[in-house]
C-alpha cells in the first residue's frame, strides 16, 4: 500500500459538507464535491465522458506527481481487485482512492490516496476516511483497514483511529508497500480486554482437572480465579439454563431465540472500544485453563518474547519475498534455455533437411550420369 498523501492538521473552515458560510468569501470557497465510485478508465462508456476523461487526466497527473511516476490508472481494470473512486467537485479533481478487499484477511486494503495541493487544508483527506469508515461498517466482511503511510501523515491516521504495526523493510508491489513507510491498521472488531478474557473464562462449565502440557507459547504465571465449577450433572439443561430458555420444548426454544437474535440491528461499537494488537493475539491464543484443588486456574498468554515472535514473522516475510524473487529469476532463466534450445532445435532441423534434400538432387544427378554412360 503506497502511502496516502493527506494533510496532517486539515483546516476545519472549509469542511466538505454544507456548512453555513459567514462572509463572502468563505461562500466562494464552499463547495459540494461528489463521488463517483468504480471508474474504469478503460470502459467505453468511460471513455465517451469528457468530464470522467478530464477527471482521469488530473488523477493520472496528481499519481505520477505523488508516487514517483507511477500511473495508478494502469492497474485499474475489470480483471483487477484494485478499485478506483474519485471524489470532485464539477471537472475540478479533489481526491481519488485507489483500493481493494482482501477477503481471506477481511480486510479493506488502502492502496493510492491523494489529495491535489490546490485542494489541501480543507479536510478533504479526512472525508475521503469518513467514507472508507462507512464503506467498511456496511459491509459485514471487513474487520480492518489497512494502509501504509509515510512518517508525515501518521499523526493523522491516529487521530482518525490507526495504529501503528510496523516499519516497512522492504518493499512488495503487489500489496503496494514501500520501504521505508509505515504499515497501520484500524480494527472493527469489538475490544475485550485481559479482564474480559477472564471473566468470560470464569463462566466455563468444564474445566480439565490437569494442567496442559507445556508449549512453545509463553504464558504469564498461574492466576486463581476462585472456586473451580462443578461439572454439570444435565448439560442440556444447564445450557438452556444459561441462554435464559425455560420451555417445555427446548429445540423449538433455541430456534426461536436465535431467531430473535438473527433480526435484531446490530450497532459497531465506537471507535474507543476497537481491538488492539493485545485483544488480537488473546483472541489467537486462549488462555490455558484447568481445575487444581477444587481451584480455577488461568494462565494468560505473556507479552514477553512479543517483539521477538513480531521480528521472527518479519525475517520470514523477508525470506518469502526473496524466494518469490529467486523463483521468478529462475522462471525467466527456465523461460530463456526453453527459448535457446528450441531455437537450436529449428537449426538443427533445418541443417538436417538441407542435408538430406542436397543428398537427393546428388542422387538424382549420379543417377542421371549413369543411365547418360549406358
Amino acid at each position: 500500500m503506497v502511502n496516502s498523501v493527506v494533510d496532517d492538521e486539515p483546516k476545519p473552515k472549509a469542511a466538505v459538507n454544507n456548512c453555513c458560510p459567514s462572509t463572502p468569501a468563505e461562500k466562494e470557497a464552499v463547495f459540494s464535491p461528489q463521488w463517483y465510485h468504480c471508474v474504469y478508465p478503460r470502459k467505453p462508456a468511460t471513455r465517451s465522458d469528457p468530464v470522467m476523461m478530464k477527471l482521469l487526466a488530473q488523477v493520472k497527473e496528481l499519481s505520477e506527481a505523488e508516487f514517483e511516476g507511477e500511473n495508478c490508472l494502469e492497474k485499474i481494470s475489470g480483471r483487477s481487485p484494485w478499485k478506483l473512486s474519485i471524489l470532485a467537485s464539477g471537472g475540478q479533481l479533489c481526491a481519488f482512492i485507489v483500493y481493494k478487499f482482501v477477503n481471506d484477511r477481511r480486510a479493506f486494503s488502502v492502496g493510492k490516496l491523494a489529495v491535489p495541493k490546490t485542494m489541501r487544508g480543507r479536510g478533504l483527506g479526512t472525508f475521503v476516511m469518513k467514507w472508507v469508515k462507512e464503506s467498511c461498517k456496511a459491509n459485514p466482511n471487513v474487520d480492518i483497514v489497512t494502509l501504509s503511510s509515510l512518517p508525515a501523515a501518521i499523526k493523522l491516521y491516529k487521530k482518525i483511529g490507526f495504529k501503528k504495526i510496523y516499519t516497512i523493510t522492504q518493499s512488495d508491489p503487489d500489496e503496494e508497500l514501500v520501504e521505508g513507510q509505515v504499515y497501520m491498521e484500524m480494527n472493527w472488531g469489538k475490544s475485550i480486554g485481559r479482564r474480559s478474557i477472564i471473566s468470560a473464562h470464569m463462566a466455563t462449565a468444564v474445566l480439565p482437572q490437569e494442567c496442559p502440557r507445556e508449549s512453545l507459547v509463553r504464558y504469564d504465571p498461574p492466576q486463581d480465579v476462585g472456586e473451580a465449577p462443578e461439572p454439570p450433572v444435565n448439560p442440556e439443561e444447564d445450557e438452556l439454563k444459561f441462554l435464559g430458555i425455560e420451555a417445555s420444548d427446548p429445540d423449538k426454544a433455541i430456534a426461536d431465540a436465535i431467531a430473535a437474535q438473527l433480526t435484531e440491528s446490530a450497532e459497531l461499537p465506537p471507535m474507543d472500544s476497537k481491538p488492539s494488537t493485545e485483544d488480537v493475539l488473546h483472541i489467537l491464543l486462549p488462555p490455558r485453563e484447568w481445575a487444581e484443588n477444587g481451584r480455577h486456574i488461568l494462565q494468560i498468554q505473556s507479552e514477553e518474547g512479543k517483539d521477538e515472535a513480531e521480528h521472527k514473522l518479519q525475517e520470514l516475510r523477508e525470506k518469502r519475498r526473496t524466494l518469490a524473487t529467486k523463483l521468478a529469476e529462475l522462471e525467466r532463466r527456465c523461460e530463456a534455455i526453453e527459448r535457446r534450445e528450441a531455437e537450436r532445435n529449428n537449426i538443427d532441423e533445418r541443417k538436417r533437411k538441407e542435408e538430406i534434400d542436397f543428398l537427393k538432387h546428388q542422387g538424382q544427378h549420379l543417377q542421371t550420369f549413369l543411365e547418360g554412360l549406358e
